[in-house]
């Protein structure tokens, strides 16, 4: 009965391991780059706020992939956002749907324009691994994953993303 009992927890266990892994592969969400420096933000602004020019990544379920290079803005623990009054530059394509896999994207549209660069820009490619912490490996970078910027990142990408014409 013991050996029954031990094969039992065994096997659930194994399943329940499984199903993690398959949870943590499903990048769908927002990650913010960890190596993010923080600064603060002027008192006369506020007293707690903090600010980062950063890159954060977003997946969506229909395999959109986006990279946005951005500023941050974060009061602690309470919030954090994408700022929308800051310099930007938007970044979408595709995702292949497996980790470790290949995202396509292409440059579609940044605040501040370099002079010769047309939008949208080239195609590129690049890897993304899903690192043994948890954590998203992409062009070096490791990127963690950070919920609570979804509906921000939705708020400046979600037009391009309704009507991909990138």
């Amino acid at each position: 009965m013991k050996r029954k009992s031990f094969a039992a927890i065994v096997m659930l266990g194994a399943v329940s391991a499984v199903a993690i892994s398959a949870q943590s592969a499903n990048p769908a969400g927002a990650w913010l780059q960890l190596k993010t420096k923080w600064n603060n933000a002027p008192r006369k602004v506020n007293l707690h706020e903090q600010y980062s020019q950063t890159s954060v990544l977003f997946f969506d379920d229909q395999r959109h992939f986006v990279l946005l290079e951005c500023t941050v803005l974060r009061d602690h623990d309470r919030w954090i956002n994408v700022s929308h009054g800051d310099a930007q530059g938007i970044f979408v394509g595709e995702w292949d749907g497996q980790l470790p896999g290949k995202v396509k994207f292409r440059v579609v549209e940044k605040t501040v324009h370099i002079a010769g660069e047309t939008y949208p820009g080239p195609w590129q490619e690049e890897k993304i691994d899903l690192m043994p912490d948890g954590n998203l490996r992409f062009r070096g970078d490791l990127y963690q994953r950070n919920d609570a910027l979804i509906s921000s990142v939705k708020e400046d990408v979600g037009g391009i993303l309704a009507n991909p014409s990138y």
